[in-house]
């Protein structure tokens, strides 16, 4: 299985672990492909930095840790995008460059859009129900 988490996924693991780490985590574990674009590791850096208040050090932390753990891919040029919320546009065309399974969001908009072609566009709590049904993740 492939999977792109976006932003606010990756935000949520490194600030309050929960269910975004064991999202993470089982994803890793059972060595289903992780990835990230551009857009992704800039708005993780920002929201950790400016939202959050952490260091600089942190956020640079968080962002190297994602490159070592995830494949960077392109955000593809396609008639594809996100009506409504135009920097959502290629998180989606990364999703589909990469063609990914699954692309974690918490964000509205994106959600609306399940599915785009093959990508299935789900929440959290969704993400670890697919986990669970792999065996990956427990209640």
């Amino acid at each position: 299985m492939k999977v792109l988490f976006d932003s606010n996924v990756h935000v949520s693991d490194a600030i309050f672990g929960g269910a975004a780490e064991r999202a993470v985590k089982a994803t890793l574990k059972g060595r289903w492909k992780v990835f990230v674009c551009a857009t992704i590791l800039a708005e993780v850096h920002r929201v950790i930095r400016d939202k959050f208040n952490r260091s600089h050090a942190f956020a640079n932390l968080t962002i190297q840790t994602l490159r070592d753990t995830a494949e960077t891919v392109d955000e593809l040029m396609s008639r594809h995008r996100v009506s409504g919320d135009p920097d959502d546009t290629p998180i989606l065309r990364a999703a589909l460059g990469a063609n990914v399974d699954f692309l974690v969001t918490g964000d509205a908009k994106l959600l609306a859009l399940n599915p785009v072609e093959s990508v299935r566009i789900i929440t959290l709590a969704e993400y670890l129900r697919v986990l669970q049904e792999h065996g990956l993740a427990r209640e």
